[in-house]
């Protein structure tokens, strides 16, 4: 009769302490979310801003334009003619940058180093470097 009523108050314990996890879980959920919508609505004007400005750049520019933007921490995204195919042309230049702007971070480069280019150093390609 002890063992069993020992049994009862661990599975009580751990349903309570299960449901309290589960619980704390939900509201952090919900907390979180309300957080993202407080970033989104108050990021909001800026971003109708930079949306007003990129378009302007579009109108004015002369060749083919598409892009996309999405803000990772509010949500809020921008997108002009994002389903159209275009060329990668310099786009494994991106992640690359991206790289040595997180090892300037770390401080394992200096970005304002000068770095000099020798003939040796080129590789075929579009022809400028």
């Amino acid at each position: 009769m002890r063992a069993r009523k020992i049994f009862i108050s661990l599975l009580i314990i751990v349903v309570l302490g299960a449901g309290i996890y589960a619980g704390s879980r939900l509201s952090f959920g919900l907390w979180e979310a309300g957080q993202r919508r407080i970033l989104h609505n108050a990021r909001k004007p800026s971003w109708q801003k930079l949306e007003k400005r990129i378009r302007s750049q579009i109108r004015h520019f002369r060749g083919q334009a598409g892009i996309f933007i999405k803000d990772l921490d509010s949500g809020l995204e921008f997108s002009y003619a994002k389903d159209k195919p275009f060329p990668s042309a310099s786009l494994p230049k991106v992640p690359i940058m991206a790289a040595c702007f997180i090892a300037a971070r770390q401080g394992k480069i200096d970005l304002g180093r000068n770095i000099e280019l020798r003939s040796t150093d080129k590789l075929p390609g579009s022809g400028e470097l």
